[in-house]
């Protein structure tokens, strides 16, 4: 039997996610999530948790927001990346 060893010994369960934030707010938050025995995480994920149940969004508008999502994301990496043939049909 092989076993394989991850060089990633911690290797997050969920993919990584890249937002800005005002840097005070940040500190604030740190500061407040480690004085309360918490992660920064686990407070962005409650928070949005609570977000998303209080705007009641349904399947649907779950869909199509990570549809324009990804749209605006490819759109913004296209645009970061000029050299990169656009091969994208209308």
């Amino acid at each position: 039997m092989t076993e394989t060893i991850s060089l990633m010994p911690n290797k997050p369960k969920t993919p990584v996610s890249t937002f800005r934030l005002p840097l005070d707010l940040k500190v604030q938050a740190q500061a407040a999530a480690e004085a309360n025995g918490t992660t920064l995480t686990a407070v962005i994920v409650a928070a949005l948790e609570q977000y998303v149940k209080k705007n009641n969004l349904r399947p649907h508008q779950v869909r199509h927001a990570a549809v324009k999502a990804i749209y605006e994301a490819t759109i913004a990496a296209e645009n970061d990346a000029p050299n990169v043939k656009k091969n994208r049909s209308k």
